[in-house]
């Protein structure tokens, strides 16, 4: 049992390498062969079984004269996350896929013809699963909402504020940083948030040496970078 569990910590140990090589540009075998202190059989082993799971895709390209075609490998782009904001009149839906692009979007209006705020929120949810891809690829499913929609949010709709949302997704565990937003600002202290309403000028007070990220409205460039990386992060667990 011991040694199973090794071998199979290794397994993924290694899996985990080769992905985010392939995320960072090593997208052959011979360059992550290169780049991984890990053996030629492994990779092409490994290779394999992420294509085969859908986590990444491959495809020949032609390298020389000689006609020998040569496998590359990136991600597979059809994995993707949902972020819902509540608006005044209506929630308005988004689907980004694992490399930032929208792939699709959708309103649902609020109080139009006497249908209740429960009935809105399930037909959010059934159009999202509607989709054919959706129980292969959804990785997840974001809403920043009020407290009474919040009553009727599914269980696998993650409830999130916007700032936090950000800063969670962007922050960085090695050091210390100030994510500025209009009216708050967040500190991460090495991966711990801090929420508070002092100026980023005080903050650099206490913390002179903090790397600053100045947050504008609407934040939609910052939400689409956020829901790529938990994109990611979950792909990861399946891997």
């Amino acid at each position: 049992m011991g040694d199973d569990m090794k071998h199979s910590e290794m397994r993924k140990s290694n899996s985990l390498e080769v992905f985010r090589a392939v995320l960072n540009g090593h997208n052959t075998i011979q360059c992550l062969i290169e780049n991984l202190n890990i053996g030629h059989t492994t990779i092409e082993k490994i290779c394999t079984s992420l294509v085969d799971k859908r986590i990444l895709s491959s495809y020949k390209e032609i390298k020389d004269t000689c006609g020998r075609p040569e496998f590359k490998f990136s991600l597979c782009p059809s994995h993707y996350s949902a972020y819902i904001e509540e608006n005044e009149q209506y929630f308005s839906c988004i689907l980004i896929d694992a490399n930032q692009y929208a792939i699709d979007r959708f309103d649902k209006q609020k109080f139009v013809y006497s249908v209740p705020l429960d009935e809105v929120i399930k037909r959010i949810s059934d159009t999202l699963r509607q989709r054919d891809d959706f129980d292969a690829f959804c990785r997840g499913i974001f809403i920043d909402c009020s407290d009474e929609s919040a009553k009727y949010l599914p269980s696998d709709f993650t409830r999130i504020s916007k700032y936090e949302f950000i800063a969670n997704a962007m922050r960085n565990d090695n050091e210390i940083s100030i994510f500025e937003f209009p009216d708050k600002c967040i500190i991460n202290v090495y991966g711990n948030l801090i929420n508070t309403d002092a100026r980023v000028r005080g903050i650099q007070h206490v913390f002179p040496n903090a790397t600053v990220y100045t947050i504008k409205k609407p934040f939609y460039e910052e939400i689409f970078a956020s829901l790529q990386r938990i994109t990611l992060k979950e792909i990861e667990n399946l891997i």
